[in-house]
């Protein structure tokens, strides 16, 4: 539980430093904005998905499922980002 409280928690640390070498200094406060934004519609919208997705189907297995698969997803296009250039 450690571990997890702790990469969570780093989340904006390593968003804002990511944001900062793709966008540069004068782009950076903008796409941190943008990057901030759909992360709350995430943890906004996510539970309540997951309740009704639980409700249907009767437990939160598919949710997590879905969790995970939507995990994957990410990491691969994270896997084909290209490298930051400088500015």
């Amino acid at each position: 539980m450690a571990f997890y409280g702790l990469a969570s928690s780093a989340i904006p640390a390593i968003m804002a430093a990511a944001i900062g070498d793709y966008l540069g200094q004068a782009r950076a406060a903008a796409g941190f904005s943008i990057i901030t934004f759909c992360f709350a519609v995430g943890q906004a919208v996510g539970p309540a998905v997951a309740g009704v997705v639980a409700e249907r189907s009767g437990s939160f297995s598919s949710s997590y499922l879905a969790s995970a698969l939507l995990t994957a997803a990410a990491i691969g296009v994270a896997l084909t980002l290209p490298a930051p250039t400088e500015h």
